[in-house]
């Protein structure tokens, strides 16, 4: 009863089917039946068809084979189980975890001897036609994305001498719809077809069979017409065959070498092959019968047609009724017994003549068989041909067996190997054994009798097209291996493998291969089978058997199916067990019920047809195909059978190396696929990191050169020595290690023996004098001259002074110094002498600045020490007493002592000074002497300090000063501004006023006591006390806090009164009601210094931890909206880095890459490259600067900074860089991981990249043949350069290499697409990123085009002060534009498309336009010469070049007219954006048009007025306009000294003299305030909040260097944490 129920899986899901779909196919049947008569009835009608019409052809890859389940057995279908699946999870992990190693059970239980012949005679025939028919019905593909299992080897395994890799296994291809759980459990694909429809022969695809037809005759394509001898055509289209390497030799092969076929498996070996070359011939036998026979009525396709029928029908009937039997029972067979199919005649009309459905082929079938074509043949009942006793008779076909493959099937198939010989007698005629190429056990080519498996692998074409016969006659005369479940070495130890595995274990990979479809032990199987299980191991060997030892267990449950199949002794019949006849048998069955183009099936053939197919064998195909005579073939070619001269032999024994009969195998060989990759990986990464530091070279050198081209056009400018001038030359001093060169101009002074040092710009910078003492005294000069390299080096050593190294271009230019030195010092009456020294020995024996200066530094702070602490005391700060000592020696020349001051050694006031102070008049300063007037300075009362500065300029010591002496005194201390900025006249005026002051006439002399009255007075006296010199030594100063203003409120007021009481002209903080004031005001401020006073300092809470969270809070609350945009930016970049990351890593597996790489290296790439796509992209949106300026008008700018665009499109591309530099390292990782994988697997990840399966996709290949990896190099290497050259050094020196860099940022954007267009991993995704900011921004380019290319006519370009270069030229028509606006502008004459961008001078209501532009680089250099040198044509007009315009464009800057309040801070060249600021607001207080603004306060912050009288001579314009009194202008001098300097106290009080007096600036002539030194911006904003305390926010906007801007940021957010008005910060830096 067990039995009975215990139905196969195959039966069971049978019957299920066909209880489901039962009554949807009666309702189709009846449908077809009805189409069927409307068919016949139509072609009735039509009288007309082909034969290829009426005749429904098989399908090449089966599909629709069965009508209602059109996918059964379809090639690509999934195999059946017979069994459940086994896997260890229930889904997809192999199976057989707790089972032995299958190396070790290949080992132990399937490895033997060979050369024992098979008991039941089964020869090489039957062995590898077994092969051709598995071939047929079942391939099973490796996975894609490939899955790997190690097989370890065991130690004595035969494998493990030649290496100690594990064989490594790769998992089945499989659908990829299942293996997700135990119900639907991971089911491998079938990549043939289950029928036998001679897809072997014809293909599994239509493509696939047209490339193998000669579309003539109707045959496939040979090499030669005359069938014994043809071969089929070489594979010149490339079909895909499988082209496995050659382990003979370790090599791969191009695949155009090898016959076109339909089994991609056909050339495994020579005997396979050779059989694929029998099926062809026929094929070609058949169809030259059937053409023949034919008369030509019919085309190519029908003969092909009728051909491929016909052959397919004797393909079937013999693997069924021939082979499977010989397969099954070998020499047991039993009689054939008779069936009685039903047949039918199929009536086809050709031409009008009706003839049988089979065509004249039918009577073909036989060698001497003659039929007429034409003649109608009945179809009487009749008996066929014997068939296989083994398969159920046959009675129609079923359309709902399922004819798929079961994973049983091909276990069960395995039996083939087991009776495979390793090699194969090479017979020819007579069956003489016939020697054949091999090679010896010393790898030399011997001759051997065998054809060796192992050494034939995927190479056999040559082999099989010269020695086809003998091969046959060997495989026919060739008795298999013995029947007991072991295998030869050529499957154990010798079998191909891939590249990097040459050989391997076939048994134990099969072994595991079933393990990976899941398959159960073996008890489980046999009872899905409906047999009994095994109760114990009798049958396996025993309990204590080898079996059992490796699975262990009371029962054999566990036992693989292989395995167990093969060793089974239970019932076997001819040696095979019942499972394994029981699992072929029942497969044989389903194909042949299953498929509705059976030959036996009703309507296929008529029942003499069916005669006539059955009465073929294979023996009369290899006579019709082969030279081969009849007498020589066996009856039954499947068995060993002695037949005349020609007797069976046993296999040739394989395991006798020493045997002249066999090939020795060649070992295995292994590879690792990064062989031939190493270098160019290396080199490659090497290179691309080496970019950087190239590229910034590149830019170093660059920037070296221009230096150079500079010096050199210095030294053209000025000759070696001076015409006719002897005395004067040009060199570059060395001042040290770390201040290097410096250019310098020299002169020597005849009088006072000295040597005056000059910069280029004829500053003087030292005096380096050459005599010491008395002439008689003096010891002679010592000259060092180097003697190696270029011998350009020079010193002259100085005593107790820095020593003069020089450096000249050449040997030759130092020779003519040295003589001219030599005449100079001959002249003066000074002895010399000259020494030659390496430049090393010259460096370390000179005295140079940067050694000097250490010394000096000691001096000071030891000055400094004793002022402070006294003598008494003992020094600190690390200074030693023996220290003191020793620098009480040093003494100080007149340079040296002017920078102690930090003036000029040529100024008056050092030089009285210097005299005052030698009083031993030995031209140095002693310590003591430096210290004693040193203390006054620092700690002297005002009294004090007025008596010094006075006895200074009285250097006779007479007790007065006269009124010249007093103008050289003003004039001094004007010097100290490096440039004199006041006329002689208006100092003339000043002291003038200065003597009336104090009641003295012209010509009078000026007492201390006069003197006193002016500089010492109590409004002054507090100022002076606390007045010093600035200089080097005050470094080293204490600092010394004064309490100015006793409290913060009372300086503030003083700094209030300052301002308060002024002029109303003077464009004041507080002005009169009537907006006049008297002419004289009297002027008393609370403190007699500059704006320049210690800012009140905040209450920070006292740890550094809360100061620096209050700095923290400060900076977020001023850029709240840039902080916002950047935060939320970085937010969603990382959130797409995120998603793209875990998508990859743990989401579907996409085309592998994660096995390959690994999932987080596979997230890195996917996610930075997301990053990069977005990033890039988002570049392009703050590039837009049309639409920014235009936005930036609209409400949005309250809630974007669309004035950090710059800065925005910095911090983007931080970040495209971080994402770009994640993608480089990454791939890199990932391309290694590439370069290491096989060919098949590489072709499985990428399949837009193919790789030929001898080829090896290298290194080289992926990163420069594939246009995703050669796009990927280029842009890595562009971004890489532009990146170096956007930096800031480059900008500011090599402007023009920036801006030719970042012009090529459209390829940027070309090679990201092409880089992603490759599909390398996934469809490209750059252009969904793109199409948005793209067309936006072509949009933008646009709009700037249709501008910038017109030409604009220039009106003048004049050449102002500090190499400024106004230009004017005129203003397009359609061109509306704000104060505080830029454009860019281009010179055709330079360059027609190198932009640079300035800021506008004029007032939007003049009608021409105006830039100031300073030469500060080479571009605005050349444009300053281009403009300056103006020419005038005939009618007057000028010739000056035209320029491109582009823009306006907006800025912060342009705001201010919305302020309340508004703050210009401008530094240098900075004030450019306020002039036109400026005029704009004259025009409008002028004209009366209303302003939001009620006060502009304009600081200019500059070396000397005298730089820019252009902007003086506006801001005097402006005062005169300006009749509401909006702008308050405050001009800051920082050429003065600053930190109460005693030299600018004096000045300070001159100039507050002069203002009291004329009512205007001393040095500027406006009525604008000047101040000295820099601005204290904190105090001055709070001094605007005291003044407008009803204003709730002050714009501040400022333009110069980025320290100047820094200050003011500082200085807002100090006032943003008070309470009080919102101080807002716009900037821009240059």
């Amino acid at each position: 009863m067990h039995r009975k129920h215990n139905l196969s899986r195959i039966q069971r899901a049978t019957r299920n089917n066909q209880a489901v779909v039962c009554k949807s196919n009666m309702e189709m049947r009846s449908f077809i039946r009805r189409c069927v008569a409307v068919a016949i009835l139509l072609t009735a009608l039509c009288g007309k068809t082909s034969h290829a019409d009426t005749v429904e052809p098989a399908p090449v890859d089966g599909f629709r084979n069965n009508l209602g389940l059109p996918t059964f057995g379809i090639a690509g279908s999934n195999f059946v189980r017979a069994s459940s699946a086994a896997y260890t999870d229930g889904a997809y992990e192999m199976a057989g975890k707790d089972r032995p190693n299958p190396m070790r059970i290949s080992l132990d239980v399937h490895t033997g001897p060979s050369g024992q012949a098979s008991t039941f005679s089964r020869n090489a025939m039957q062995a590898f036609y077994a092969q051709f028919v598995v071939d047929e019905v079942a391939v099973v593909s490796i996975g894609c994305p490939p899955e790997y299992e190690n097989l370890n080897l065991p130690e004595d395994h035969p494998l493990k001498k030649s290496t100690d890799r594990p064989q490594v296994y790769q998992r089945s291809v499989y659908d990829q719809s299942t293996g997700y759980s135990s119900g639907g459990p991971r089911n491998q694909i079938n990549m043939a077809s289950s029928f036998l429809d001679g897809g072997v022969i014809y293909g599994t695809s239509k493509v696939w069979t047209s490339l193998l037809r000669s579309y003539s005759r109707g045959k496939l394509l040979a090499d030669s017409e005359k069938i014994t001898s043809s071969f089929p055509a070489y594979n010149d289209v490339r079909l895909p065959l499988l082209n496995a390497p050659i382990p003979r030799n370790h090599e791969m092969k191009p695949v155009d070498r090898l016959f076109r076929l339909g089994n991609a498996k056909g050339h495994e070996n020579p005997f396979l092959l050779a059989l694929q070359v029998i099926w062809f011939r026929w094929h070609n036998f058949m169809a030259e019968k059937i053409s023949q026979d034919a008369n030509d009525s019919l085309t190519d396709e029908d003969i092909f047609q009728a051909t491929k029928k016909l052959v397919t029908a004797h393909f079937q009937k013999i693997i069924v009724n021939d082979w499977l039997p010989s397969f099954l029972n070998g020499n047991q067979k039993t009689p054939a017994t008779t069936n009685a199919p039903i047949t039918t005649t199929v009536q086809t009309t050709t031409q009008a003549t009706t003839t049988t459905a089979t065509t004249s082929a039918s009577a073909t079938m036989g060698a001497s068989a003659t039929t007429s074509a034409s003649a109608t043949t009945s179809a009487p009942a009749g008996t066929s041909a014997p068939a296989n006793t083994d398969l159920p008779p046959y009675r129609k076909y079923n359309s709902l067996q399922q004819p798929g493959i079961t994973h049983e099937f091909l276990a069960a198939m395995d039996f083939r190997h087991t009776i495979s010989p390793g090699a194969v007698w090479n017979m020819k005629e007579q069956c003489q054994l016939s020697n054949t190429p091999g090679r010896d056990i010393d790898d030399k080519t011997t001759e051997v009798k065998s054809l060796r498996l192992c050494n034939n692998f995927w190479d056999p074409q040559d082999m099989v097209k010269e020695n086809l016969e003998m091969i046959i006659r060997g495989m026919l005369y060739t008795l298999g291996e013995i029947e007991n479940g072991q295998f030869v070495s050529d499957f154990t130890e010798y079998f191909y493998g891939p590249y990097e595995y040459s050989r391997t274990d076939h048994v134990a990979a099969q072994i595991q291969r079933y393990r990976d479809h899941g398959l159960p032990g073996l008890n489980v199987i046999r009872q899905a089978y409906g047999l009994d299980p095994l109760p114990d191991w009798t049958t396996l060997g025993g309990l204590n058997g080898t079996l059992h030892k490796l699975y262990g267990g009371e029962k054999p449950d566990n036992v693989d199916i292989l395995t167990g199949g093969l060793l089974d002794k239970s019932n076997q019949i001819a040696g095979m067990s019942n499972i394994f006849r029981k699992i072929v048998v029942d497969q044989f069955t389903s194909i042949r019920d299953g498929d509705r183009f059976w030959y036996q099936k009703k309507g296929m053939f008529t029942d003499s047809e069916i005669k006539k197919i059955e009465s073929v064998t294979f023996k009369e195909i290899l006579v019709s195909t082969t030279s081969l005579s009849d007498a020589e073939i066996p009856d039954d070619v499947f068995l060993c059978q002695d037949k005349g001269s020609c007797k069976c032999k046993p296999p040739p024994n394989v395991d006798n190396k020493t045997s002249s009969d066999v090939d020795i195998c060649s070992p295995l060989a292994t590879h690792d696929y990064i062989i031939g990759s190493e270098w160019s990986f290396a080199i490659s990464f090497l290179i691309l990191a080496l970019v950087v530091p190239v590229s910034s070279l590149v830019l170093f050198l660059m920037v070296s050169k221009r230096k150079v081209v500079i010096q050199e056009n210095h030294k053209r400018q000025s000759t070696f020595f001076t015409r006719g001038d002897p005395k004067k030359f040009v060199a570059r001093e060395y001042l040290g290690k770390k201040s290097g060169f410096r250019d310098i101009k020299g002169e020597f002074k005849d009088q006072d023996k000295i040597i005056i040092i000059r910069s280029v710009e004829n500053k003087v910078l030292r005096y380096v004098s050459i005599a010491k003492g008395e002439e008689e005294q003096t010891p002679p000069i010592v000259i060092h001259l180097s003697s190696d390299k270029d011998m350009s080096l020079l010193a002259i050593k100085v005593p107790d002074d820095i020593d003069l190294i020089l450096d000249f271009t050449d040997h030759g230019m130092r020779y003519a110094f040295v003589q001219n030195l030599e005449k100079y010092l001959t002249t003066v009456g000074l002895f010399f002498q000259t020494e030659q020294m390496s430049e090393s020995n010259l460096y370390s024996k000179c005295m140079d600045k940067d050694q000097r200066k250490k010394l000096l530094d000691k001096f000071f702070r030891a000055v400094c020490l004793k002022i402070f602490e006294g003598n008494d005391r003992k020094p600190r700060d690390s200074l030693l007493a023996h220290t003191i000592t020793d620098v009480r020696n040093i003494k100080l020349t007149i340079t040296e002592f002017a920078d102690a001051m930090g003036m000029q050694p040529s100024s008056l006031f050092v030089k009285n000074m210097f005299v005052l102070a030698n009083k031993d008049k030995d031209q140095f300063i002693s310590f003591k002497e430096f210290l004693d007037l040193f203390a006054t300075f620092l700690k002297g009362s005002a009294e004090e300090k007025g008596r010094l500065l006075f006895n200074i300029y009285d250097i006779d010591q007479t007790g007065h000063l006269t009124m010249e002496e007093f103008h050289r005194m003003i004039k001094s201390l004007l010097e100290l501004a490096e440039s004199s900025d006041l006329t002689d006249n208006a100092v003339k005026d000043l002291v003038s006023s200065m003597f009336r002051h104090v009641g003295l006439s012209e010509g009078s002399k000026m007492t201390y006591e006069h003197f006193r009255q002016i500089f010492c007075v109590d409004e002054y006296a507090n100022t002076l006390q606390m007045s010093t010199i600035s200089g080097e030594v005050t470094k080293h100063a204490p600092k010394v806090t004064v309490d100015r203003n006793k409290t913060p409120n009372n300086r503030r007021n003083s700094f209030l009164k300052s301002y308060r009481t002024r002029k109303p002209a003077g464009g004041n903080l507080s002005n009169n009601a009537n907006g006049t004031g008297a002419a004289k005001t009297d002027l008393t401020p609370s403190r007699s210094v500059s704006l320049r006073v210690s800012a009140r300092q905040m209450e920070y809470p006292g740890s550094k931890f809360n100061k620096r969270l209050h700095s923290i809070s400060r900076f977020i609350d001023r850029y709240r909206l840039q902080i916002f945009w950047a935060v939320l930016y970085t937010l969603v970049t990382i959130g797409i880095f995120i998603e793209r990351a875990y998508f990859f890593a743990k989401g579907r597996e996409h085309a592998g890459l994660r096995r390959l790489s690994g999932a987080w290296v596979t997230a890195m790439i996917r996610g930075s490259a997301s990053v990069i796509m977005f990033t890039y992209s988002s570049l392009l949106v703050t590039m837009c600067r049309n639409t920014i300026t235009a936005l930036r008008e609209t409400f949005l700018h309250r809630f974007i900074p669309f004035d950090s665009a710059v800065a925005f499109h910095k911090y983007i591309a931080v970040l495209a860089m971080i994402g770009t530099l994640l993608h480089v390292i990454t791939h890199g990782i990932n391309l290694y991981c590439m370069c290491t994988q096989t060919t098949s697997s590489i072709n499985c990840f990428f399949r837009e990249y193919y790789t030929e399966s001898d080829g090896f996709a290298t290194f080289h290949f992926w990163a420069y043949q594939t246009i995703t990896g050669l796009a990927g190099v280029l842009v890595t290497v562009l971004i890489f350069v532009m990146y170096v050259f956007a930096t800031q050094y480059s900008r500011r020196h090599v402007f023009k290499a920036f801006w030719l860099t970042h012009s090529l940022y459209w390829l940027v954007y070309i090679l990201t697409f092409l880089h992603g267009i490759g599909r390398l991993v996934q469809a490209p995704l750059f252009s969904w990123y793109l199409i948005g900011p793209l067309l936006l921004f072509v949009i933008d380019r646009l709009q700037s085009i249709s501008r910038n290319k017109v030409e604009i006519a220039v009106i003048s370009g004049t050449p102002l002060p500090s190499g400024v270069l106004r230009l004017v030229f005129r203003r397009p028509k359609t061109f509306s534009y704000r104060s505080g606006q830029w454009v860019r502008i281009a010179c055709p004459d330079m360059s027609n498309s190198e932009y640079h961008p300035f800021t506008l001078t004029s007032a939007p209501h003049e009608p021409f336009l105006s830039l100031h532009i300073r030469a500060v680089g080479p571009w605005t250099t050349n444009l300053r010469k281009v403009y300056s040198q103006e020419k005038i044509a005939d009618d007057g007009s000028s010739l000056l070049p035209n320029l491109f315009l582009d823009g306006p464009f907006g800025e912060g800057h342009q705001d201010w007219y919305n302020c309340e309040v508004a703050v210009l801070v401008g530094g240098g060249i900075g004030v450019t954006p306020f002039a036109s600021i400026l005029k704009d607001i004259a025009f409008r207080s002028k004209t009366g048009i209303e302003l939001t603004c009620k006060k502009v306060y304009f600081i200019w912050v500059t070396k000397t007025q005298k730089s820019f009288e252009w902007l003086v001579d506006i801001i005097r314009q402006v005062e005169q306009a300006d009749i509401r009194k909006i702008v308050d202008t405050h001009i800051f001098v920082t050429q003065f000294k600053e930190n109460y300097d005693l030299r600018t106290t004096m000045l300070y009080i001159c100039e507050r003299h002069f203002q009291k007096v004329e009512g205007h600036s001393l040095f500027t002539g406006l009525k604008a305030v000047t101040h000295f030194g820099r601005p204290q911006f904190e105090e001055f904003f709070w001094a605007i909040t005291q003044e407008h305390k009803e204003v709730s926010h002050v714009g501040v906007f400022s333009c110069g260097p980025g320290a100047m801007t820094s200050n003011v940021q500082k200085a807002c957010s100090v006032m943003n944490g008070l309470i009080g008005p919102t101080f807002s910060h716009h900037f821009e830096n240059f």
